[in-house]
Formats: structure tokens, sequence, C-alpha cells
């Protein structure tokens, strides 16, 4: 699993994320992945395997979908109702 230590996101991910008041549960959540908590977060490749997209779990909803852009660096492209 790839160590993550900067997390971006695209600029369209900020106005969906404030229209369904997700803004404190994200920061949250990126906050726990970049200290390395991937376990609480699910932090996980998505499916199918080697695509190069990995997600992290908001809340029991939402999940951020990303890729890794250079070493280190993901960057947030999605949030995925889950439902």
């Amino acid at each position: 699993m790839p160590e993550v230590h900067e997390i971006s996101e695209q600029k369209h991910i900020l106005s969906y994320l404030e229209a369904r008041d997700l803004v404190k549960q994200y920061q949250k959540a990126k906050e726990l992945l970049l200290v390395g908590d991937t376990l609480r977060v699910r932090f996980r490749e998505r499916e199918p395997q080697h695509s190069g997209a990995w997600y992290f779990r908001i809340n029991k909803q939402f999940r951020a979908v990303g890729f890794f852009r250079d070493t280190g660096r993901l960057v947030i492209y999605d949030i995925d109702n889950h439902q």
C-alpha cells in the first residue's frame, strides 16, 4: 500500500462537499489518512486491481476517489455516493 504524504483536490470537489455538508467529515478523514491511519478510513485500491484508482471512506455513504500523481501525492477527482 503506497504512503500518502499530500492530498489535493480537483476544483469541483470542494463545492460538491459544501453542497452536501461533508467538509468537516472529509477534513477529518483526510487528516487520518495523512498520519497513516489507513484502517479507520479504509484506504483501498478500487476494483479492478492495478487500475491506479484509490479511495478512502468519508462516512458510511461517501467515498473520496483519487489517483497518485507523484510518489506520495494523492489527487482526489471524485466523491462517490456509495449507496
